[in-house]
């Protein structure tokens, strides 16, 4: 339940853990405070739903959103690298593949089926193989 604290302000405290992050993210559907949310293939957030595997379940937005809104999103990620696809690539699940001494990046494929695999969330698209990618880390 909401707290209020004065007259007029209303906060919602969730409880989180203080090795996850904050990220900011654009809502691409109406989004409500605590709400489990995912990544969609342009990197914004979108409601999980109960039939969704639990790998893409990337956090839990702090405050409700409209579409086209910033929301603050308490992820499940510890860090966000720069990274390198190893070939084109949507938002979603990726696993790390091998460092690229060449370009001095880490390289991640994505993860389609076998949600083990997964150990971060490429947190945009790419069409270019060694494109630069930001990865968060789980």
């Amino acid at each position: 339940m909401p707290n209020i604290i004065g007259n007029t302000t209303k906060t919602l405290f969730i409880v989180t853990e203080s090795h996850k992050l904050g990220v900011a993210f654009k809502a691409a559907a109406a989004i409500k405070a605590a709400q489990p949310v995912k990544l969609n293939g342009d990197g914004d957030i979108i409601p999980f739903v109960a039939a969704d595997s639990a790998h893409l379940c990337i956090g839990y937005a702090i405050k409700d959103a409209a579409i086209g809104v910033d929301v603050t999103v308490t992820t499940k990620g510890f860090q966000v690298i720069t990274a390198q696809a190893k070939e084109s690539l949507v938002a979603g699940p990726v696993k790390y593949d091998a460092y690229d001494a060449a370009t001095g990046l880490h390289s991640f494929t994505q993860v389609t089926v076998l949600a083990a695999e997964a150990n971060g969330w490429s947190l945009t698209k790419q069409t270019s193989i060694k494109g630069e990618i930001e990865v968060l880390l789980f």
